[in-house]
């Protein structure tokens, strides 16, 4: 902490206001630094006036950036000749995290990292539009993100040694752990084309992982046979919610584990946030029921077509020869919402031999979720906690939820877990 300092908070919007609240019981926080002339003079809170940098820059201060625009802000500070600064929100004073020596180191590496990460010129590297595009919507906020899950996996297993990233993108939050210092640190993802794109980030950035894994869990399961590794943490993010078959991934995820792990998954689709819930079920309902444009950067695995027309066209080509009614289709393919192709196609085998119209997603708890059928990838799929801590307790792991503050406004949920 940097207690005797005297503090700026670089932003005087809504981000900087909520961060002026967090802080001030901790700094001295002289007042706002602003871009916007029309701000400049103007009274914020206590008295806390907004300046231009050039009116703050001393010899005894530290400026904190408080705003959506850190990475335009920390060239501005360095072309300013400024290195005295931090980006917020910091794990120490986020609430709920109470190894502050812990979250200083995160804080620490995740800053070297993004540091880095911006000084790269993202159009210029050899990788895919659709990873391009992603990198390029990357905030100070996603490394937070990254420092959370890492927080909550070194707060419960301090000496971990094998860590992999599963589902990893953009590998990102596996690029923070190896600036953080773990020692093997793996990568993996089902999509080949970002295993690719994320070595070609890496080297660039400077970093070496171990190893890339292509696949999904049963190929990390064949290369844990193959080379005898079993993996102390999982971390990964925005994942959980994609997988398909949740009973099937719990069921052997076990086995890539050593007996000293831990696995944090965190997601955006927090069930218990109303304004997350609401979001997502627009775009629960655009993609189920809308065809999409060709778009820069779309991932070339995921369908444009309507999840819906296509589960109509499965069924279609499935029961050509069975004279299923147009209504009969329309049915099935409103009932068969959340199901691969697989999984349609023996539900519609079913209703022809005996007439048992197709079961809802049983770990979902809203009916606008779908996934695409043809990939089996949710659309953000909103899970019912409960029913997946029974599910893995009966698995045998331990089981936890954790949030950013309360849980109805927490806009990221994680699952902890430890396969005893």
């Amino acid at each position: 902490m940097m207690e005797s300092a005297k503090i700026y908070l670089f932003g005087a919007s809504v981000f900087g206001k909520e961060a002026y609240h967090n802080l001030k019981a901790y700094y001295d926080i002289i007042g706002f630094i602003d871009n916007d002339e029309a701000k400049w003079g103007k009274e914020i809170f206590d008295g806390k006036k907004v300046m231009p940098l050039a009116n703050a820059i001393n010899d005894d201060y530290h400026i904190f950036i408080t705003s959506q625009y850190a990475f335009e802000i920390s060239n501005q500070l360095s072309y300013a000749g400024i290195e005295k600064y931090s980006i917020y929100p910091c794990l120490e004073f986020s609430g709920g995290y109470d190894d502050i020596y812990l979250c200083q180191r995160i804080n620490l590496s995740a800053k070297r990292l993004f540091l880095k990460f911006k000084d790269i010129v993202i159009d210029k590297l050899n990788i895919s539009d659709y990873n391009k595009r992603y990198l390029a919507s990357k905030t100070w906020t996603d490394f937070f993100t990254y420092s959370c899950i890492l927080y909550t996996i070194l707060s419960k297993r301090p000496e971990i040694n094998n860590f992999l990233d599963y589902g990893g993108g953009s590998g990102l939050l596996s690029l923070l752990a190896i600036e953080f210092g773990l020692r093997d640190v793996y990568y993996n993802d089902i999509y080949d084309i970002s295993c690719k794109d994320a070595w070609e980030i890496a080297s660039v950035l400077g970093y070496k992982r171990k190893a890339y894994i292509e696949g999904d869990v049963d190929n990390v399961i064949r290369f844990c046979e193959k080379t005898g590794i079993l993996f102390d943490a999982v971390g990964s993010y925005d994942v959980i919610e994609h997988i398909y078959d949740l009973e099937s991934h719990f069921k052997v995820l076990g086995q890539i584990l050593s007996s000293y792990n831990i696995v944090c998954m965190e997601s955006g689709a927090n069930v218990y946030d109303k304004d997350s819930v609401d979001n997502l079920a627009l775009g629960h309902l655009k993609v189920e029921y809308l065809d999409r444009d060709y778009v820069y950067g779309h991932k070339e695995r995921d369908s444009l077509k309507s999840y819906f027309n296509l589960r109509k066209d499965i069924i279609y080509n499935f029961t050509e020869s069975n004279n299923l009614n147009e209504l009969e289709i329309i049915g099935l393919a409103f009932l068969t919402k959340g199901m691969v192709k697989s999984d349609i196609e023996n539900s519609v085998e079913q209703y022809l031999n005996t007439g048992e119209l197709p079961m809802p997603d049983p770990y979902g708890i809203f009916h606008h979720n779908t996934c695409d059928p043809l990939t089996g990838n949710w659309q953000e799929h909103l899970i019912d906690f409960n029913k997946l801590q029974a599910l893995v307790e009966q698995l045998g792991y331990s089981f936890d939820l954790k949030y950013r503050g309360k849980k109805e406004n927490s806009k990221t949920v994680q699952v902890v877990l430890s396969y005893l």
